[in-house]
């Protein structure tokens, strides 16, 4: 499994809990939102998902989303996880990432504001 945090205090907490469904319960009572990603079978979607913590700030600059990757089973999509709730999407592409992850901020970032009248 690899995480992707860019912060210091978060690898912190990530490298020394042992039991991941506790880091990630404790990060979403954090306001953290998780975005887990099983079985990568698209290499050049690797890219989207490494920018959405940076995309997806909160308006005050904080990262919120954490991006996991995983790979095993047969099962191949993304599941999205927040205090408002969880989707799982098997057959996905990136605009119904972006609508998924917006429903699920906690902190709605300004890359969720549809300006152009596409899908966020």
């Amino acid at each position: 499994m690899t995480l992707m945090l860019l912060s210091t205090f978060g690898y912190a907490i990530l490298s020394s809990w042992p039991e991941e469904r506790e880091v990630e319960e404790e990060l979403i009572m954090m306001g953290y939102t998780i975005v887990k990603v099983v079985n990568l079978t698209n290499e050049s979607l690797k890219e989207f998902f490494d920018d959405l913590p940076s995309k997806y700030e909160t308006n005050l600059g904080e990262r919120q989303v954490v991006v996991i990757y995983e790979s095993f089973g047969n099962f191949s999509g993304v599941s999205i996880k927040s205090q408002l709730g969880e989707r799982v999407i098997d057959h996905f592409n990136e605009s119904e990432i972006k609508s998924a992850l917006c429903d699920l901020l906690l902190f709605k970032s300004i890359s969720c504001l549809n300006l152009t009248g596409e899908t966020p």
